[in-house]
């Protein structure tokens, strides 16, 4: 395992009753990245973390957490693991400084200095005397952040973290994520339906169906993985201008909606498109493309199964 590598799981396989539910899944997880992690309902993502961190037991195939295997070493590789379930579970009577002080004390290594380090990092110090009754959701979920990373992990495991925020919330969150991916220098591994939130917070992202590994790469390379634009034509007489486009670009699906032509091209073709209908006499009023969201490239590369 080098030394950026924080996670590495190879062959990981989960059999019930017969049944293959994870199949031989291999994929590392680096330090300083946000990790996406993808699939629809049903296709492996809970049972796939819960093998990672030792919860159930694997079939075959091994995950090691900073070197450490979690088969034959459990208790040394999960000491390098922190994590968050949706909303984190906090003692709202007590102070947000008393909560730290209090799951601090069940950890070793972990002083004042360290405690008032999160405070500063996910930006709790003009609150955290407060009770934790007070606070919003979003604070709420920045100090279960805090308390999570007090024993400085490696691997910070974060399931539906901006579930329940409003938009502010939810960004402030995303942008704590990335901060303490970046200055803490660790792994963080997110799960979300949120897709939006997934191509704007993550570097990498892992899809998987029917516990399968579907593709593994940078947010960047897969969004630049298909070419084509959703392009929205305002034309006029509307159906003629669908059977033009449609015998120049047979192999595209053409669709009429709100009194526009929605069709999906490659950049280049989109000044062909027009030239055609400018040519059939077809009064052309707007040409509108953009490109496809994260949502609609994982939508394709599962199948059109939208639940993750």
């Amino acid at each position: 395992m080098s030394g950026n590598t924080i996670v590495q799981i190879k062959n990981l396989k989960k059999t019930i009753n017969g049944k293959p539910i994870i199949k031989g899944l291999t994929f590392d997880i680096k330090r300083g990245e946000v990790f996406g992690f993808l699939g629809p309902n049903g296709a492996g993502k809970t049972t796939t973390i819960r093998l990672m961190l030792g919860l159930m037991e694997m079939t075959e195939g091994e995950v090691w957490i900073e070197g450490h295997s979690i088969r034959t070493d459990f208790k040394k590789a999960i000491s390098y693991v922190g994590g968050i379930i949706e909303n984190p579970d906090l003692y709202k009577f007590m102070s947000g400084y008393k909560n730290l002080l209090h799951y601090a004390r069940m950890v070793s290594n972990v002083d004042n200095k360290r405690i008032d380090e999160m405070v500063k990092l996910v930006g709790l110090e003009d609150r955290i005397h407060d009770k934790v009754r007070t606070y919003s959701l979003g604070m709420r979920q920045r100090l279960g952040l805090a308390q999570a990373m007090l024993h400085s992990p490696a691997l910070l495991i974060m399931d539906e973290p901006t579930n329940g925020l409003d938009p502010a919330g939810i960004r402030e969150i995303r942008a704590y994520i990335r901060k303490i991916a970046i200055e803490e220098n660790i792994a963080v591994v997110v799960s979300s339906h949120l897709l939006s939130e997934i191509q704007q917070m993550c570097d990498r992202i892992g899809i998987i169906q029917s516990g399968s590994l579907i593709s593994v790469e940078s947010v960047s390379d897969f969004m630049k993985s298909d070419e084509t634009q959703l392009v929205h034509i305002e034309a006029t007489p509307i159906e003629k201008a669908k059977e033009v486009l449609q015998i120049i670009f047979p192999d595209h699906q053409i669709q009429v909606k709100q009194k526009l032509l929605h069709i999906s091209l490659e950049r280049k073709d989109i000044p062909k498109a027009a030239a055609v209908l400018i040519k059939h006499e077809i009064e052309l009023f707007e040409i509108q493309s953009q490109s496809k969201t994260l949502e609609d490239l994982f939508l394709e590369a599962v199948g059109g199964h939208d639940h993750v």
